[in-house]
């Protein structure tokens, strides 16, 4: 039976190796490791995962951020110093509130109306089909020789999708 090692490394060694993940833009440095599912970095230090834009703080401060760490450049992946600053959790949801970020921004402060361009028509990552395809089915239906049924089969989508399509539930054009 073989005993497995634990390797331990230098403190230099550990710097060392976070900074290799790490690409300096000429504004933000952006963490190119491991993200969690909103794109912020997750970093092993001291036997822990954090967050990894909490790891320059601490080699700055010699402590971790209590208890938040906010971005003044909205980047999630970024872990420069200068972007980030203390606050709490209310400190938090001000920050997101004032930059149009969270659910309760709406109005011409609401990021879909900032940039309309990310969410209208087929330039949304979850659009199935083509602006073109969605004014043809929307003509084919309006002769009435097509069912929603007959035109889902046709363009590869269901029919509860055609029906959103044709009652303009979806898809703003």
């Amino acid at each position: 039976m073989s005993v497995r090692i634990k390797q331990r490394y230098s403190p230099e060694d550990r710097i060392q190796a976070f900074w290799l993940k790490v690409e300096k833009t000429e504004t933000c440095w952006l963490w190119r490791g491991s993200t969690n599912q909103w794109g912020y970095g997750r970093a092993w230090w001291d036997q822990r995962l954090r967050p990894a834009h909490h790891v320059p703080f601490f080699l700055q401060h010699g402590r971790f951020p209590s208890p938040a760490l906010l971005h003044r450049c909205d980047t999630p992946g970024c872990v420069r110093p200068s972007h980030t600053f203390e606050g709490d959790q209310f400190d938090n949801m001000r920050d997101m509130t004032a930059k149009g970020r969270g659910r309760a921004a709406y109005g011409d402060s609401h990021w879909t109306r900032r940039e309309p361009e990310r969410v209208r028509g087929e330039r949304n990552g979850r659009a199935k089909l083509p602006d073109s395809a969605v004014i043809e089915i929307r003509e084919l239906y309006a002769t009435g020789q097509f069912t929603q049924k007959a035109l889902g089969l046709r363009f590869g989508v269901g029919q509860s999708h055609i029906s959103q399509l044709v009652l303009a539930k979806q898809r703003r054009l």
